[in-house]
């Protein structure tokens, strides 16, 4: 679990076994600890299919998206995946050019939506949940050319709502 304070830093605990919780260590907390790195957040995520494979992504109030934690399929998206790419401190996605107004992570997956309305996935995409075509372990726009307002990840799906009034899903039963 994590959640952010009033003067916008990050406190995470729970489990830990992949350094989901952000403060330098695979130490489980049973109590709030603040995330490393003295970021200033507007939004957490936690992620993952169980609570020992998880992850976190955080968009700062700078408008760039950190990510740390298991990065098994590249859902932290700096570049790197598989088991021993996984970090236990915030790590900024690999598109430092881009800069995002909201976050949503998923089951092995993350998406994004910049400020100039292009919706961006990374990570596991087996069920072609990212949306864009393959599986990256960078931020990837979305194909389509849509300009979106909010994505949603899910397990192994993700729905994103147009800046118009149309809504699209990614992944399996879509």
């Amino acid at each position: 679990t994590c959640a952010i304070a009033t003067n916008a830093k990050a406190y995470c605990w729970g489990a830990n076994r992949e350094g989901q919780l952000g403060d330098g260590t695979t130490t489980d907390r049973w109590s709030p600890t603040l995330v490393f790195g003295g970021l200033s957040w507007k939004q957490i995520e936690v992620g993952g299919g169980s609570a020992y494979a998880g992850f976190t992504c955080g968009l700062t109030t700078g408008e760039r998206i950190y990510c740390w934690g298991s990065n098994y399929y590249g859902q932290l998206g700096n570049g790197s995946s598989g088991y021993d790419t996984h970090t236990s401190f915030p790590t900024a996605t690999t598109n430092v050019g881009v800069t995002y107004r909201q976050l949503s992570t998923g089951g092995y997956h993350t998406c994004a939506v910049s400020t100039g309305n292009v919706a961006y996935c990374w990570g596991y995409a087996h069920y072609g949940q990212t949306g864009n075509g393959g599986v990256f372990y960078q931020p990837t726009a979305v194909s389509g050319g849509y300009a979106f307002r909010q994505v949603t990840a899910g397990a192994v799906h993700t729905c994103g709502t147009t800046t118009g009034t149309s809504t699209f899903c990614s992944g399996p039963g879509t």
